[in-house]
């Protein structure tokens, strides 16, 4: 029976830290505001832009979170693979799925063209069926990207048959507020025992293992 499976991209799909952090470290340059670690932005990726900026700023730099966004955005398309790589197994995997009769989508909270870009320098495009960025509608945890991507497709699966798959606890709360399965992937960004604490359908320590569960029913004790 098909099934419809939602990745997420960054920390899911993708080890896309080091080109989002450098992005990240020269928005804040731009302002006026250096760090002395890109590793403070690793926590917030899958956040939004205004979010991340707000968690690493101090109070009196914020006033001028705008204008980092803005920078970033200038900035990261032309170095957005630049060191970004596809996570072990991802590329097998993905074939895995397809083969047995799995359709593929991606949800990001990155626009929909900066989400199309990436996966097409990384030879993955043609793998999904759509690819469904945050396009000036609510962010993560609001299910409206699960929505847009199931009306996107021709013969979307029921919510048994659909997965929504992530590193964070946002993309399991998505999947429950559109009410479809989730499942939570152990080797990305998001905080391990927050991830397990959101309750999701099925986790996983590589995505090698995420897609022998999907294929399988998930088996080995659920969660």
């Amino acid at each position: 029976m098909a099934q419809l499976v939602i990745f997420d991209l960054d920390g899911t799909l993708t080890d896309s830290k080091r080109d989002i952090a450098r992005a990240l470290s020269h928005a804040l340059r731009n302002i006026g505001h250096r760090v002395s670690d890109e590793s403070v932005f690793y926590p917030h990726i899958g956040a939004t832009l205004e979010e991340t900026f707000a968690a690493v700023l101090p109070p009196h730099r914020r006033r001028r979170i705008a204008e980092a966004v803005a920078a970033y955005k200038a900035y990261y398309p032309d170095h957005c693979a630049d060191e970004t790589r596809l996570f072990t197994g991802v590329s097998e995997g993905l074939a895995a799925l397809l083969a047995r009769g799995f359709t593929l989508a991606v949800a990001t909270t990155k626009r929909t063209w900066m989400a199309e870009r990436v996966l097409t320098l990384l030879g993955i495009r043609g793998r999904f069926a759509h690819v469904q960025g945050t396009d000036d509608f609510p962010y993560k945890p609001d299910p409206e990207i699960i929505r847009r991507v199931r009306a996107a497709l021709a013969d979307p699966c029921d919510n048994r048959r659909t997965w929504m798959v992530g590193d964070t606890p946002r993309d399991i709360e998505t999947g429950q507020r559109a009410g479809v399965r989730s499942a939570g992937v152990l080797y990305g960004y998001g905080d391990a025992d927050a991830l397990r604490r959101a309750g999701p359908d099925l986790l996983a320590d590589s995505f090698h293992e995420l897609v022998h569960r999907l294929l399988a029913g998930f088996p080995t004790g659920s969660a």
